[in-house]
């Protein structure tokens, strides 16, 4: 059922939607820097960024975390991974990275 939300609307999904059982606790970190260095500044689209961090840095932050679900096996569930993935590339989109349009 989350999945198919998510699918259907990214706009007002977040990382915070997800259960937290759905993530280890070693894993709790990692969701934390997504909540805290990433979602804010990324959720939506805006046309002049006014964000105290650069937009270079936030999608380098992006990617890294996309990185390291790829390397890792970070998170413990297959649809879990595939829904964080989902929403970095959403957010990807948001700060108009190329790349992120042909994914999206």
């Amino acid at each position: 059922m989350i999945v198919f939300f998510a699918a259907c609307n990214l706009h007002s999904f977040s990382i915070k939607d997800i259960p937290d059982s759905s993530f280890s606790l070693h894993q709790t970190e990692f969701v934390s820097f997504v909540k805290d260095s990433i979602e804010p500044f990324s959720q939506r689209w805006v046309k002049n960024w006014h964000y105290p961090v650069s937009k270079d840095l936030v999608i380098r932050r992006i990617r890294k975390s996309l990185s390291f679900i790829d390397d890792s096996r970070t998170l413990q569930k297959e649809y879990t991974s595939a829904l964080v993935k989902s929403l970095l590339w959403h957010y990807l989109y948001q700060l108009e990275v190329d790349s992120a349009f042909k994914k999206m």
